[in-house]
């Protein structure tokens, strides 16, 4: 090392301490500040998530948020910190009032998972979300949903009946069988809504997997990785998730596909009547004050977030009130014998059956929920 490296190297050594210097009273004064002068200090919370907003987002992307929400719940009552600028609430009736406001608008998040463009779940405009809700709201009417029953009924009990019995027939020579039954609920659940969303059978679970269910596995990884990494799929960082960004775009496409052949088969006459399904009540909705509809593109968005939503929330609540009737003995034997009482062995019992006849095992459901909620991720409002 020459003398002028030397003088130059001792010379910074002051400028450096006093820059570190610097940067150490600044992280000091912040975090004192976080802790107990800004506004929301005095809310209850954790000293980390007062401190940063990193404990949310990294628990929020391994899974882990609904525990930890439970967690703090307990300990720290109905409002607690979740960072330094996000407050929880868990009262059912602010949690109601806050949802149902438009002057509480829907946080910067749902940019963030925002990859079909605007959808009712991510729209953060109360016109588009007005819109948008009576469009859609004819297709989830009493009269279109029972309607649908029969779909729901042949592609999720029935279906599970066949696949549990055809387990049970090849078990011959085992003292068991092991049954995932998480795993049959959210590929029934697929089933579903994927039969009445895009009027096709994808047989997932029959087959244990189809490609749809691929799609909607890779499109929610990516989705969570874009709550972490905003511009994940735009160039350089698309180039490491490049697999899941053409599984979106696939996916995507099938549904754009899948909403232009209806059109052409119902302005062809091929269709003799219109399917009872919830793709052929979008194609048919519009908002009943400026008669719009929706588009090709935004109806397989729609679509597209409804299978999203509804598989998830549907397959894990029946795999957690399966979960606690397990665990309970005692309010298992009641259920069944509930059923059984009012029906027999070989009927199969319909949604309103159940609703008039079914009171305990319909609070079972319920009370499943009010343990367990089915989503793991907060919905932000600011």
């Amino acid at each position: 090392m020459s003398i002028t490296n030397i003088l130059f190297f001792q010379n910074s050594i002051p400028g450096l301490a006093a820059a570190t210097a610097l940067l150490g009273a600044f992280v000091v004064g912040k975090v004192i500040y976080r802790l107990y002068f800004a506004p929301l200090s005095k809310i209850p919370g954790s000293i980390p998530s007062k401190i940063s907003g990193l404990t949310y987002h990294f628990n929020a992307f391994f899974g882990r948020f609904g525990q930890l929400s439970i967690d703090d719940y307990y300990k720290y009552g109905n409002i607690y910190m979740l960072g330094p600028n996000n407050v929880a609430i868990c009262d059912p009736v602010d949690c109601r009032t806050v949802l149902k406001s438009h002057k509480l608008l829907k946080g910067p998040v749902y940019d963030s998972v925002s990859l079909l463009g605007e959808t009712l779940f991510t729209t953060r405009s109360p016109e588009i979300a007005n819109t948008r809700r009576k469009q859609i709201g004819p297709a989830f009417t009493h009269g279109n949903l029972s309607a649908m029953e029969p779909v729901v009924i042949e592609c999720g009990i029935n279906a599970i009946c066949s696949k549990w019995d055809e387990l049970l027939a090849q078990a011959v020579d085992t003292p068991y069988v092991e049954i995932n039954y998480f795993n049959h609920f959210s590929l029934a659940t697929f089933d579903i809504i994927g039969t009445l969303g895009y009027g096709q059978r994808f047989h997932a679970l029959k087959n244990n997997q189809s490609q749809i269910t691929k799609w909607i596995i890779d499109y929610n990884k990516l989705s969570m990785i874009k709550i972490a990494f905003k511009a994940v799929d735009r160039f350089p960082l698309s180039v490491f998730v490049r697999r899941l960004i053409k599984s979106k775009d696939e996916f995507v496409a099938y549904g754009d596909a899948v909403v232009q052949s209806r059109r052409q088969q119902l302005d062809s006459g091929e269709l003799s009547e219109k399917p009872t399904d919830i793709l052929q009540a979008l194609l048919d909705s519009d908002d009943p004050e400026s008669k719009a509809k929706m588009t090709p593109k935004e109806i397989s968005a729609e679509t597209i977030e409804l299978l999203l939503a509804g598989s998830d929330s549907t397959s894990l609540t029946l795999t957690w009130a399966m979960h606690h009737l397990l665990l309970y003995p005692e309010v298992y034997r009641k259920a069944v014998d509930e059923v059984r009482t009012n029906f027999s062995y070989s009927h199969t019992i319909t949604y309103s059956e159940g609703k008039a006849q079914l009171p305990y095992v319909d609070a079972c459901i319920y009370e499943s929920l009010r343990i367990h909620a089915v989503s793991g991720i907060p919905l932000p409002r600011v």
